[in-house]
């Protein structure tokens, strides 16, 4: 049952990071843009662009529910907000000033954070990585009459491993 739970969980990383390594390439040119109002007056967007990925949190002024979906070949930002740089991580902060005829001017700040698209890659690579380890090491340990908890050898004692205590499921032999 682990062994299946982690080949499935790395399969699907697999397959995102594949997925990260396309949207990698598609930023080169284009900006695609999700986000999400609320209707308590929150507003969340992810923006690729550059190879960088942009997201930004704000407690918006106009509380309505939304979600847009937004593609462009024009690859500027739009705005310069006040930024923290460090080896292609970013954060910092936008005011944002509206005014609209009848309810004056109004203004808010948005949080935004900004990364590089390798590091999703790298960390979804990492992480399929990982998880095909611990199931090579199940694997071996089970091959090898171990326990699945401690290593220790169950050829003497296939009942309940004097280490830990552990009592050994009936697991088929990988083929």
């Amino acid at each position: 049952m682990k062994r299946r739970m982690f080949n499935m969980l790395a399969v699907v990383a697999l397959v995102l990071c594949v997925a990260s390594i396309l949207l990698w390439a598609r930023a080169r040119y284009y900006r695609d843009r999700f986000a999400v109002h609320t209707v308590s007056g929150r507003y969340f967007s992810i923006c690729s662009m550059g190879g960088q990925i942009r997201c930004e949190v704000s407690a918006h002024f106009i509380p309505l529910r939304s979600v847009d979906f937004e593609s462009s070949t024009d690859l500027s930002w739009g705005f310069n907000p006040a930024w923290l740089h460090w080896g292609g991580f970013a954060i910092g902060h936008q005011p944002w000033i509206f005014s609209s005829p009848g309810s004056g001017t109004t203004s808010y700040m948005a949080a935004l954070v900004e990364f590089p698209l390798w590091t999703i890659t790298l960390g979804l690579l990492a992480s399929a990585w990982m998880m095909r380890r611990i199931v090579r090491k199940i694997n071996r340990r089970v091959e090898l009459g171990q326990c699945l908890r401690c290593g220790y050898d169950l050829r003497a004692t296939p009942n309940r491993c004097p280490e830990c205590g552990a009592v050994p499921e009936k697991i088929q032999k990988p083929s």
